[in-house]
Parts: structure tokens; sequence; C-alpha cells
């Protein structure tokens, strides 16, 4: 988990697949609350399998998701493009769609924070 404000923490990782329908790149923003636990905000999921992108939130829900994800929330379907969460240059792209949707600036050349968000090494 990365810390991105006093509050807030995101989460990021992918699955690299045998082929790109094997694949998936999910998202996590959730807030910190006073005693440490954390409740989700928004969840970003790319499963090229099956479906393109989607979102949840825990709007218009009375579930507590403390600590959770966001199992049963309300989904959003957000236009999807042809990405792969294997390739890099892709990846990143995922990383900044999910980075715009929750409103966060991405790592402006900083190493550490980089390496955090993106991995070490491009694999294409």
């Amino acid at each position: 988990m990365l810390d991105v404000s006093d509050k807030h923490v995101v989460l990021m990782c992918w699955k690299d697949g045998d082929t790109q329908t094997d694949s998936a790149f999910l998202g996590y923003l959730h807030y910190r609350l006073a005693n440490g636990d954390l409740s989700p905000l928004f969840e970003f999921h790319w499963h090229p399998s099956h479906k393109g992108f989607h979102c949840k939130t825990p709007c218009k829900t009375n579930i507590d998701y403390t600590d959770r994800f966001l199992p049963g929330a309300p989904e959003i379907k957000m236009q999807t493009k042809n990405l792969d969460p294997r390739i890099y240059k892709d990846r990143l792209e995922l990383i900044l769609i999910f980075c715009d949707a929750c409103g966060i600036s991405p790592p402006d050349n900083n190493p550490t924070a980089e390496s955090l968000f993106y991995g070490d090494k491009p694999r294409s």
C-alpha cells in the first residue's frame, strides 16, 4: 500500500497470465480511519477475459466494508481501451487511468515512488 495523502492509501496490483485474457489489473483507494482501519472508497478492475473497465464504490449501500474490498457494491462501467497489464507501457496507462479516476497525482520523477507505482523494470 502507498500513502497518497494523510488519510488515503492506494493499492495497485496486476496479474501476469500466459495470455492477455488470463491477466488482470486492480486498483484500490482506501480512507484511513482514526483507529487505523481502512474504509474502501473505490475499486478499479480490468479483466480482459470477461469485462471492460469497471469500478465499485460503497455508495447507496449500508454494508460495512471496513478493512475489506467491495463485494456486492454498486458497479460503474467505464470506457474501455484494449490494454494488456503484462506490458509495461499499458500498465502505466492503467495506473494513470486509475489515478485520474481517483483524483490522484502520479509520482513525478521520484524513483522510489515510481517503483512502488509502476514496478521495478519494464517487461515490454
